[in-house]
């Protein structure tokens, strides 16, 4: 019970006033990597193209936010291996993806099955809910998918805000 108490004042604590200042996405999402490596065991690589510098402040926190949760649902849910970041604008029509993905079927002993992490796709917790909304109310989406190769968070958002 201490446990969950400690880790819902740090999840509650970390929704503060954050904010992103212009052209500084790309520093944040590196900040939040390296804190991930540091709390667990897990590989990250990022691959972040020049998007990542070029969005205004709602459009780079709703991405960062993406990024936090979809690291924290890998190091809670997922008995991953290896995980990736990537920001980049889709081919084709222009818009930006984030895509936060692990190698992980999931953890056992009382944690999420692999059927149950699906059925967060259309139902989602708490934190995917979050997520989506904050993705619908610049324009975007938000997706989350598993399978028996790992999890995948997906977030499309609109390349100019109207």
């Amino acid at each position: 019970m201490r446990a969950g108490l400690a880790e819902l004042r740090s999840a509650v604590s970390s929704l503060g006033a954050l904010e992103v200042e212009p052209r500084g996405l790309r520093r944040r999402i590196e900040e939040t990597v390296g804190a991930f490596r540091e709390s667990c065991a897990i590989d990250v690589v990022t691959q972040l193209g020049p998007v990542a510098d070029e969005l205004d402040a709602a459009q780079a926190m709703v991405l960062l936010r993406c990024v936090q949760e979809g690291l924290t649902n890998v190091q809670r849910h997922a008995d991953a291996a290896h995980v990736s970041v990537t920001l980049d604008r889709c081919e084709g029509d222009g818009r930006i993806e984030l895509v936060v993905a692990d190698d992980g079927t999931s953890k056992r002993d009382g944690q999420r099955d692999v059927a149950s992490r699906n059925e967060l796709r259309t139902t989602g917790g708490f934190g995917l809910r979050s997520l989506r909304e904050r993705a619908e109310a610049i324009g975007g989406t938000a997706v989350f998918t598993c399978d028996e190769s790992g999890a995948r968070l997906a977030v499309t958002i609109p390349a100019q805000r109207s």
